[in-house]
């Protein structure tokens, strides 16, 4: 029963032994290809301290390119053994070919080369963006100069449109809400509009003031009411024939005129006078 359990203790610190060497050493593989040799003492999320001949010694994780663990002390057993020189893991193999050994000074080298490649590749990155920002200004150049010519363009049209509006108006006269004209067209002297807006929409209120001081008048006259673009909304036709104005009279006609278009402001209006 002894015998048996100081096998399974034997036993279980052979494989300790086999699993976790005394004298296990590291190899960190860089990925610029430097490479360094010594015990890994700490480990953190970014880096890795590595314990080494010449100091405790800080490796960014992102630059290793891989470890391998090697047994410092298996050369010496495998020279004394005459072994084959190709399953040699001694440290002194694990150089590289001048056999020099790292020193501070290489490791600081090797963190400079690594911070120059990462400031090149910032800079490309600098230099991409940089082209990037022209193409977009060139674009927005040329954006902006088409849309100057599109704006001068519309100008120009609505120059001309006005243009043409106006020239369309030229017998229509502009509406003065709430001001009392004198026209002397013929026998309407004076003539008053009051734009009220209702529940349904606009409705002119219309004062005519007719007065002949010659003779006598029989009025009979329409009167056009027009939006601002010139669309006919309404008509008042007064027709007196038969209610004859003796001369030297002044006679009011008051009315309530409702919209074709009720919706459309009366902007314009012409009087014409039936000769009949």
């Amino acid at each position: 029963m002894k015998s048996s359990l100081l096998l399974i203790i034997i036993s279980f610190i052979f494989s300790l032994l086999l699993t976790s060497p005394a004298n296990a050493v590291q190899k960190i593989n860089m990925q610029s290809g430097d490479f360094y040799i010594g015990k890994i003492v700490e480990e953190t999320d970014n880096y890795i301290y590595l314990d080494t001949a010449f100091g405790k010694i800080e490796i960014e994780r992102s630059s290793i390119l891989s470890i391998e663990y090697v047994d410092d002390d298996s050369s010496a057993e495998d020279e004394s053994s005459g072994s084959d020189s190709s399953y040699d893991t001694s440290t002194d193999d694990l150089l590289n070919e001048s056999s020099e050994p790292i020193t501070d000074l290489d490791f600081f080298k090797s963190k400079i080369r690594m911070l120059e490649a990462r400031v090149d590749l910032y800079q490309k990155n600098i230099e991409l963006l940089q082209n990037d920002l022209d193409s977009i200004k060139k674009r927005a150049l040329r954006d902006a100069e088409s849309y100057k010519e599109k704006i001068a363009g519309l100008k120009r049209q609505l120059q001309e449109k006005n243009a043409s509006e106006d020239k369309k108006f030229d017998n229509l006269i502009p509406i003065e809400p709430g001001k009392e004209i004198y026209i002397n067209q013929k026998y309407i002297k004076k003539i008053k509009f009051i734009i009220r807006e209702g529940i349904d929409g606009y409705f002119i209120r219309a004062e005519y003031t007719i007065y002949s001081e010659i003779i006598s008048v029989e009025p009979n006259f329409d009167v056009y009411f027009f939006s601002a673009n010139g669309l006919n909304i309404a008509v008042d036709s007064n027709n007196l024939q038969f209610n004859k104005i003796p001369r030297g009279y002044q006679h009011i006609i008051t009315k309530g005129i409702p919209l074709t278009f009720p919706k459309l402001y009366p902007k314009f209006y012409f009087i014409k006078i039936k000769e009949d």
